[in-house]
């Protein structure tokens, strides 16, 4: 799911490898003006019409990778222990950071920086437990089953891994180009451990100045 699009890619397992059978892509018919509020209202089914169309299609198992604007990123300071201690430390510290819904929000920590100085810095991606049902349920309605919903700094790193260079033990540097902002991660071992979005300078900023020239 994208700001300015919806783009699926359907996997083939062939010569021992995934590649790409088949991909669409859906541009939005109008900018949102409150992304998530808008795919909480239905935005994705008025997207995936055009499938919904089609008498003959089966149901698809999907993973589903949100763009930084419907996911919150925080990072909190820890003390440094063992995985299972320095994530439940780091839960309970992004409750103060989510005084009024943190039980209503799906969560995911991670330690984002070597050990220093007996502490351990945590960053965390969340989303409310309502979006991400109603996104579950227009999917559905597309005959696409969601087993997965993921963040995109988690998703860049993991395709980087299918690579030779995102296997290397140092860190990589990786970019989405969006089409309203960029999202840069620095991943290790398939792990991003750097997150930073930066706003207003997305890939529509070069699409509308081609178009002007042109006269488009």
């Amino acid at each position: 799911i994208g700001t300015g699009a919806i783009k699926m890619a359907r996997m083939v397992w062939q010569d021992e490898r995934w590649t790409v059978g088949n991909r669409l892509i859906l541009p939005l018919r109008t900018k949102p003006d409150n992304f998530s509020q808008d795919v909480h209202d239905g935005l994705l089914s008025q997207q995936l019409q055009p499938l919904q169309n089609r008498p003959l299609a089966q149901n698809h198992d999907c993973a589903c990778v949100l763009p930084m604007s419907l996911t919150d990123l925080r990072s909190v300071d820890v003390p440094d222990g063992n995985e299972g201690d320095v994530e439940q430390m780091a839960l309970e510290s992004l409750k103060d950071l989510y005084p009024d819904d943190f039980d209503d929000r799906i969560t995911r920590p991670w330690r984002q920086s070597e050990p220093g100085n007996g502490m351990a810095h945590v960053a965390s991606l969340s989303l409310p437990d309502i979006l991400a049902a109603r996104i579950v349920e227009q999917l559905s309605g597309a005959r696409l089953n969601c087993g997965a919903i993921d963040g995109l700094p988690f998703a860049l790193a993991r395709a980087a891994e299918m690579s030779p260079i995102g296997r290397a033990s140092h860190p990589i540097a990786l970019l989405d180009w969006g089409h309203t902002s960029v999202t840069f991660v620095v991943s290790r071992e398939g792990h991003p451990e750097f997150v930073r979005t930066f706003r207003d300078c997305g890939g529509h900023r070069s699409v509308d100045a081609i178009a002007q020239g042109l006269g488009l």
